[in-house]
């Protein structure tokens, strides 16, 4: 039975190795594809990749520039983020 303990530790360790920071995510979608906008660069640096709604909101006002998004479409946007980074049964809710 410990083996089994120590296998599925393992994957876990591997997923947590694999996953990066957003910014770091971030700036190697950026400089890999330079045409990009910064939100584009955001939204393939979160794909898939089970951030929590915290941190990308955070870094979605770090990084993004004001002039891809419409101030009021923001919570549009951060709520269409969370959907990529997460399964979309996990996402919470947002009313407008």
């Amino acid at each position: 039975m410990q083996g089994v303990c120590i296998e599925v530790d393992n994957k876990l360790l591997n997923k947590i190795k694999e996953m990066k920071s957003v910014e770091a995510n971030y700036r190697k979608g950026e400089k890999e594809n330079p045409g990009w906008s910064s939100y584009i660069c955001l939204a393939d640096a979160i794909w898939d990749k089970h951030f929590s709604h915290r941190s990308i909101a955070l870094n979605f006002h770090r990084l993004v520039e004001k002039e891809d998004y419409l101030v009021g479409e923001r919570r549009a946007i951060l709520h269409y983020l969370d959907y990529l980074t997460n399964e979309p049964r996990k996402v919470k809710k947002w009313h407008f």
